[in-house]
């Protein structure tokens, strides 16, 4: 501050947001104010609220007023001035006879009274002559009243062609609006653009990459994806989420601050909030209970978690249940609902709903079983749906064996692609898609992977798939998440036993593994 006024700069650290730094002094500060304007004027004598046409008009209709009663004031003046003119006129015709008529009279009754009876003039007439001076019947004297009665002559013709025009007021009005305009005006010193309107709190919400962890026993917590470092194949990883003894992390979910975040109950219900409204939280925190945010019934539980950017698309939601059954439904008919929950899908009596993902109806299906047993088939074998249909079957599955994850391949990929294959005590491989040809649906599938003999209870525990220049986040029992680079897991034939991706702790196992893509709009404001 000093004696020019005050400057504040704000200097932003250097991965601050410029936009949500704006929008939070704008929301906070008076850097923009509203302010509430209620038009009430007496109208005729009564209050009244008008909007911007009606103070425009009664505005008019007042400077009309003016201007007439303002004409008709100056009409009457200059009609009173001529007619003292007049007078004045008659006097120096008959200046002679008028002087000796005062002269004989007794006083300034007398006088006034011979003037008026004599020369036919007023009393106002009467009383201008009596007091006018000697020296106005000077040659140039007379000369000045004589134009002087001329000059009113005009301004009395002009002022009562004022009245009797309305076209004319209006041009008044007009003209001596642009004098003030040239008066009064100034160069603006605020300026005005669009209003920042509609402030919400997503609009102060800065757009990043976040882990969104759910725990089994209903746990949520989200955190910024560049917490966790790239590590080399084999590492142990870091704790992500600390968990009680009776818990264990359930769901990984990479996204966007702002993307729509849809959850899917196992009696096939879905809710939709946004990624920011879930909590972040430190790594080493377990937490807040998804029950804040989603109203279970008694029985119900989260069983799919996915991100999605926009309602408005062609795409699908495919959904698989436990026994194996597929079901494709338009994005858009998830669009029209807010805070109550609504159905995705009928289920078999016995069966859950598992897994979902988005397609753009054009794809392939990948289902894995915990045996490794894998089949594809190709999307359009399973018939867009209405939400409240069941579906069809995907896979066969042996009474030993379980659906353990479903997947989707894009036909369009001009990348190489690979089914990354991860067992339950952190071994696993890559394998190329081409290894895996379509079949029809409803088959037993292929085998995947060849398990170890000293792990006998060892089982696919998740299955991604991943481009060499992807990375993944895998998630242990214990709440520890390691990232890695795809291009540092070796590639293997189906029959193989793969390589340490995670090295477990006593006791510990996967739970479940994503892939981590960059999304092209963060990518974007990173480089600005």
């Amino acid at each position: 501050s000093d004696r020019k006024g005050m400057r504040i700069y704000i200097e932003l650290k250097r991965d601050a947001s410029r936009e949500v730094v704006l929008n939070q002094l704008y929301k906070h500060t008076q850097l923009q104010q509203s302010f509430g304007v209620n038009t009430v004027a007496l109208v005729k004598g009564v209050p009244k609220t008008l909007n911007l046409k009606e103070v425009l008009v009664y505005y008019i209709a007042h400077r009309k007023e003016v201007v007439v009663r303002r004409t008709q004031y100056d009409l009457k003046k200059a009609e009173e001035r001529l007619h003292i003119l007049e007078g004045l006129k008659i006097a120096l015709d008959n200046i002679d006879a008028i002087i000796a008529l005062i002269k004989q009279s007794k006083n300034a009754e007398v006088a006034r009274e011979g003037l008026i009876s004599t020369y036919r003039l007023s009393e106002r007439q009467a009383n201008a002559i009596l007091e006018m001076r000697l020296q106005r019947l000077t040659g140039l004297e007379q000369e000045k009243i004589e134009t002087e009665y001329q000059a009113l002559l005009l301004t009395i013709d002009d002022l009562r062609g004022i009245l009797a025009s309305e076209s004319r007021i209006y041009d008044i009005i007009k003209e001596e609006q642009h004098e003030i305009k040239e008066k009064f005006n100034d160069k603006r010193r605020s300026e005005i653009i669009e209003a920042v309107e509609h402030l919400s709190l997503e609009d102060l919400i800065p757009r990043g990459q976040v882990a969104i962890l759910i725990s089994k026993n209903g746990f949520v917590k989200r955190m910024p994806i560049d917490i966790f470092r790239s590590q080399q194949r084999g590492g142990r990883g870091v704790s992500g989420m600390t968990t009680r003894d009776t818990d264990v992390i359930e769901h990984l979910l990479i996204t966007s601050t702002h993307d729509y975040i849809l959850f899917f109950s196992t009696i096939g219900r879905v809710f939709k909030i946004k990624a920011y409204e879930l909590p972040e939280v430190s790594r080493l925190s377990k937490g807040v209970s998804i029950a804040h945010f989603l109203n279970m019934q008694e029985g119900e539980f989260l069983s799919a978690a996915i991100e999605l950017v926009t309602f408005d698309s062609s795409d699908y939601l495919l959904m698989c249940t436990k026994k194996g059954v597929v079901k494709k439904t338009e994005v858009l008919a998830y669009k029209h609902f807010k805070n109550r929950p609504i159905i995705a899908i009928n289920l078999d009596k016995g069966d859950i709903l598992k897994w979902v993902k988005k397609t753009d109806g054009n794809q392939d299906i990948v289902l894995t079983t915990t045996a490794g047993m894998l089949i594809r088939f190709e999307e359009a074998q399973a018939r867009p749906l209405g939400r409240a249909s069941r579906g069809v079957k995907g896979i066969k599955i042996r009474p030993e064996d379980e659906l353990v994850c479903m997947n989707v391949i894009s036909k369009d990929s001009d990348e190489k692609l690979f089914v990354l294959t991860i067992t339950k005590y952190g071994y696993g491989k890559n394998i190329q898609i081409d290894e895996f040809k379509c079949q029809n649906r409803a088959g037993i599938g292929v085998k995947s992977i060849k398990f170890r003999k000293t792990l006998k209870d060892d089982c696919v525990k998740d299955t991604v798939i991943t481009t060499k220049e992807d990375e993944i986040m895998i998630v242990t029992r214990n709440g520890t998440i390691t990232r890695q680079k795809v291009r540092n897991i070796s590639t293997q034939r189906r029959g193989s036993q793969g390589v340490t991706i995670m090295k477990m702790d006593k006791g510990d196992e996967v739970i479940a593994m994503t892939c981590v893509v960059e999304s092209p709009e963060l990518e974007e404001s990173e480089k600005e």
